[in-house]
């Protein structure tokens, strides 16, 4: 291999610079293009995919345009519509550069100075710039000549030694042309390896010629569309921006509308230094905080940066979101619950079991945001009722013993996230079934007085077991009953024979003393009709038993009433201690009802004037004392008017 004698070389070529310098009377350096950077924060991308924590990537650069490398969270904010909020967090990132070097070489190349051509001259910048700095071990490097790229994205300094030192090309043959900054724009329009990572294009070139400049003023163009950033070498006369004007002023341009410089080369000065161009390049500042943004549409980003007395300003950044409330939903809701009582006493009184129930809830981001809730409520009936300021936010403990009768409870949530916003669920309905409350008197009697019936019951034992004794030791009045069973009629066994089913409705019952009575009324009576029917003659019904129970078929119904629609068993009517009377159905398929609504198996209390039906069959309830009753009104339905 050369590459010993090669570096022996470069040795030679600095010792000739240090020399050529005090005899370069020739020297132009163009003057650097603008730094469209200076005194700037630069915003690269936005992010808001994990809304509301947002993340930017930005640069910023002062007044001689070098990045600012050691900024605070502090020194940075974010304007969000032109309000200030503060950094979560603020990190220095080192992405890498892409860096393409363009060479397009013909035979003024070779010429030399001091023995040292032009182009070696070249190589001999390239290669130290390699191996002085350390971080191009995060860029890439690609190679690209006269006949198209020599090397494809290149990693790591050895590697990169290598490849700038076996590129040794016959200069005598080679035709200049713009096929290497072709062959670079095209290769930087590649994917990256991070969407962070830059783009710079080192085009090492002599004068263009006259029939290209339409061709390099496209490429120029290209290159700002696809934001490389692009720095020129110029190898030409030192004298060439006044003599050849038209050829140098295309590059000029090339290298100040990309953020680059131009640089012209005669052969005796010294070249600038690349790390300084690429340096600004390496590094990105990644910036997160947590976004107020509360409603949809169009919002503009702008960062902020101080640093002493100066502050730094950003272009605005238009971000389009959509942002909704969040959106509960009951997770597998009950329909009805079935509660009951404890046994009082005088100390604790009845209670209702269970006390609480647990309601389930989802709550989702309809705008694909999932975020932070900072309250979730849940209201019965319109009334707060359970509340959650912590996790877990999707389950509520549902209080019930406010509910002293069976009903229908309105079930609703809310759900408020960390923006404020909030929405309420669709409302649900629950149905309560409470079993009737029991008696404190008659369980206070069972209990505080249990010993008082308990000697009643033992001495009326003892009564009765003296008096079978006697009995037992009187021949003379056993003989005489006897003979009285012998003689009565009643007493004498009789062949018993099935009882046809009966079918009317059978009034068994007595009417003597009774407190309530049910009084038939016209069968397929209209609403109004029922409630002002005058009753069958006959069809009374009296309430005198505890409980009494109606259906179709005699073996199973005190009551029989032979009609379509009327089961077997179809409800029964009892009453309870304190005298009130319930109604409550038997698993009929027709359904008992009590004013046109619809009775449950845990039964409806009956007021004075009330209708029932059974099945088709109709009857009006009536008290023997009503007393004073509220009358029963039908209003008739008109739609709600918006």
């Amino acid at each position: 291999m050369a590459i010993p004698r090669q570096r022996g070389f470069y040795l030679t070529a600095r010792r000739l610079r240090v020399s050529l310098l005090i005899a370069a009377l020739l020297v132009w350096p163009v003057p650097a293009a603008a730094q469209n950077n200076a005194n700037a924060v630069d915003i690269n991308s936005l992010a808001a995919d994990a809304f509301p924590q947002m993340t930017l990537f930005f640069e910023a650069f002062n007044d001689q345009g070098q990045f600012l490398s050691g900024l605070t969270k502090s020194q940075v904010s974010i304007l969000e519509n032109e309000t200030a909020l503060p950094l979560d967090e603020l990190q220095l990132m080192e992405p890498g550069v892409q860096i393409i070097l363009a060479y397009n070489l013909n035979p003024t190349f070779a010429n030399r100075t001091a023995g040292v051509s032009r182009f070696d001259a070249f190589q001999t910048v390239l290669l130290d710039w390699i191996s002085a700095n350390p971080p191009i071990l995060n860029d890439d490097l690609s190679l690209a000549s006269n006949t198209g790229l020599q090397t494809i994205r290149m990693r790591g300094s050895e590697n990169w030694l290598q490849a700038v030192q076996t590129f040794q090309p016959d200069l005598a043959r080679q035709q200049s042309s713009l096929l290497s900054l072709s062959e670079a724009l095209d290769l930087a329009t590649d994917p990256n390896p991070s969407t962070l990572m830059k783009r710079f294009i080192l085009y090492i070139t002599p004068l263009p010629q006259a029939g290209s400049l339409d061709a390099l003023k496209n490429l120029s163009a290209r290159a700002s569309q696809l934001g490389v950033r692009v720095g020129v070498w110029l190898l030409a006369p030192a004298n060439a921006p006044e003599r050849s004007a038209e050829l140098v002023t295309p590059l000029q341009t090339l290298a100040e509308q990309n953020g680059g410089q131009l640089f012209i080369f005669s052969g005796s000065e010294s070249l600038p230094d690349l790390e300084q161009t690429v340096a600004p390049l390496r590094h990105v500042y990644q910036a997160q905080w947590t976004s107020k943004i509360a409603q949809s549409g169009s919002q503009d980003i702008r960062l902020q940066v101080e640093q002493g007395s100066q502050k730094l300003l950003s272009v605005p950044r238009s971000l389009t979101l959509d942002v909704q409330p969040p959106n509960p939903i009951f997770l597998a809701p009950p329909q009805t619950l079935e509660l009951g009582w404890t046994n009082p006493s005088r100390e604790i009184p009845a209670q209702i079991q269970p006390a609480s129930t647990e309601i389930r809830a989802l709550v989702e981001f309809g705008d694909g945001h999932p975020r932070k809730l900072s309250v979730t409520r849940l209201y019965a009936d319109g009334i707060l009722v359970a509340e959650n300021k912590q996790e877990p936010f999707d389950r509520f403990i549902w209080p019930l013993s406010t509910y002293q009768q069976s009903g229908t409870v309105v079930l609703q949530l809310e759900a408020v996230d960390q923006l404020g916003l909030s929405k309420k669920s669709i409302q649900l309905p629950v149905t309560l079934n409470i079993a009737p409350k029991p008696d404190l008197a008659f369980n206070e009697l069972l209990s505080r007085e249990q010993w008082l019936i308990t000697g009643i019951c033992a001495l009326a034992l003892l009564v009765l077991t003296i008096v079978l004794r006697r009995r037992r030791h009187n021949p003379a009045l056993n003989r005489v009953q006897k003979r009285r069973l012998e003689r009565d009629p009643l007493t004498q066994p009789v062949p018993i024979r099935s009882e046809p089913p009966r079918k009317a409705v059978s009034h068994k019952v007595s009417s003597v003393g009774a407190p309530a009575m049910l009084r038939r009324l016209p069968d397929n009576a209209d609403l109004t009709a029922a409630m002002h029917a005058v009753p069958v003659p006959g069809g009374e019904i009296p309430l005198s038993r505890r409980e009494i129970t109606f259906g179709r078929d005699a073996r199973l119904a005190m009551v029989v009433i032979d009609l379509p629609g009327v089961s077997p068993l179809h409800a029964r009517l009892y009453r309870v201690p304190d005298g009130d009377f319930f109604l409550a159905d038997s698993g009929s398929v027709a359904g008992t009802w009590v004013n046109f609504a619809p009775v449950s198996a845990r039964g409806t209390r009956l007021e004075h004037g009330d209708l029932v039906h059974i099945g088709r069959a109709g009857f009006r309830f009536e008290l023997s004392q009503p007393g004073q009753q509220p009358q029963l009104q039908v209003m008739p339905y008109e739609e709600e008017r918006l």
